[in-house]
């Protein structure tokens, strides 16, 4: 289980000339970003770029990017082409336990579910065990060949009627159900539709909506 943003040090940021017309920032943490360039998200660290867009420095309100050679500060939602997007009131707030992950209680379809925040899993991740727990009717589902460190295993991808973490509630989440031990991972099929802001050791989720 790859620990919750740990993915900085997999993550390729490719190089190419990209004419940036909508930039925002749907992520902000210590000296990184999540930027949304042209409907595609992206992590970069201060000083790397994707295309025509660097990013200069963050704080926990805002980011500093260089669009196209002209620099803006941009905070969660504001876009270079001046509009803005007024932040929900609603956020889930989790704090980091002592094994260095972001743990929550949430529900799954309905029914109380740990899992841990997984930056590094595309999909909301659930062992086949766990998923016959929680009355999940997986087998019905596409099935799909994953990678791990111990070769491939065959799983199933299904969607989930429904994932809660906190006061947030998503419907209609992709999900990965795979024969092993692990915990619920908390993947990028949920993260991606909230916004991310970590402090210290406190990780905020926005919803996008």
């Amino acid at each position: 289980m790859i620990k919750p943003f740990a993915f900085l040090s997999f993550l390729l940021v490719l190089s190419g000339s990209v004419m940036a017309t909508n930039v925002s920032v749907v992520g902000l943490f210590p000296n990184a970003a999540v930027i949304l360039i042209d409907g595609q998200r992206h992590f970069l660290k201060t000083g790397q770029h994707k295309g025509g867009v660097r990013l200069i420095s963050t704080n926990s309100g805002n980011a500093v990017v260089q669009v196209d050679g002209r620099q803006l500060t941009l905070n969660l939602g504001r876009e270079n082409t001046g509009g803005f997007v007024e932040a929900p009131k609603k956020e889930a707030l989790l704090v980091r336990s002592n094994d260095g992950h972001y743990w929550t209680t949430g529900k799954i379809n309905g029914r109380a579910a740990r899992m841990v925040v997984d930056t590094g899993a595309s999909d909301v991740s659930i062992s086949a065990s766990t998923a016959d727990q929680l009355g999940i009717s997986y087998r019905h589902g596409t099935k799909a060949t994953y990678q791990t460190a111990n070769g491939s295993i065959v799983g199933y991808q299904i969607t989930l009627n429904s994932v809660t973490v906190k006061n947030i509630t998503l419907n209609n989440v992709k999900a990965s159900v795979v024969p092993s031990n692990h915990p619920i991972l908390l993947g990028m099929s949920f993260l991606r539709e909230v916004n991310m802001r970590e402090e210290g050791n406190k990780l905020y989720l926005v919803p996008r909506y």
